[in-house]
């Protein structure tokens, strides 16, 4: 008995003391691949007279064009910043003026921009002796790869019946990456068309959304 209730004490005891908490299980963050990139280029004094705003020049120096609708940002080092959307693609070497919201003639400056990428259907054919169907989903951005997406496949008939559709994963594209998906499909006995949205789930954010999608009903005309 007396082993018994010590045994019990004990037991209470322990129940008394504030153990200390389990850690938390680690929360993994998949931060979007559009996040980790920071592209820089070139930014520099033009030496001219700025006495009612900077208006530093944003030199493309990296090996391919930046492209149309990037914003450069830039900041000088009195505090001034600003940021330029392009209106067309920058050429390697080529600058364009920024402006400023502060005078100085005396200051220095850096500037970058954040790439995204850019998904598109580049090709759609038969294959294997009309078996299946290739799409080849590229990514058109030279500076960031685009993680993984959904690509939807559709095969109408020039009436507007729906033959065959598909929603297929496309594996992750590097830089100016190409892949290319087998759909599974037979030639129809009636006249069609093919129709494919590369990142049908709007996975990836991307530089330009209004490309993604390749339809093929003129050759209903």
């Amino acid at each position: 008995m007396k082993r018994t209730a010590g045994f019990a004490m004990a037991l209470g005891l322990l129940s008394t003391i504030a153990l200390p908490a389990p850690e938390a299980e680690a929360q993994i963050q998949v931060i979007p691949i559009t996040q980790l990139s920071t592209v820089f280029v070139g930014c520099s004094n033009p030496g001219s007279s700025q006495d009612v705003a900077k208006t530093p020049s944003l030199k493309n120096t990296t090996s391919y064009a930046v492209p149309k609708g990037s914003v450069l940002n830039w900041s000088a080092n009195d505090g001034d910043k600003g940021s330029v959307t392009l209106a067309s693609d920058l050429a390697p070497g080529a600058s364009v003026k920024a402006q400023g919201m502060k005078a100085g003639n005396v200051y220095t400056c850096n500037a970058s921009f954040q790439p995204k990428p850019d998904l598109t259907v580049r090709k759609v054919s038969w294959v294997n002796s009309n078996s299946a169907v290739a799409v080849e989903i590229g990514n058109l951005d030279a500076f960031i790869g685009a993680g993984q997406s959904t690509v939807k496949f559709e095969m109408l008939s020039c009436k507007g019946d729906v033959l065959k559709t598909s929603t297929v994963q496309a594996a992750s594209l590097a830089k100016s990456g190409i892949t290319t998906i087998n759909v599974a499909a037979t030639v129809p006995q009636t006249k069609y068309y093919f129709r494919v949205k590369a990142d049908s789930a709007a996975q990836v954010s991307e530089r330009n959304e209004s490309n993604n999608l390749w339809d093929g009903i003129s050759v209903c005309y």
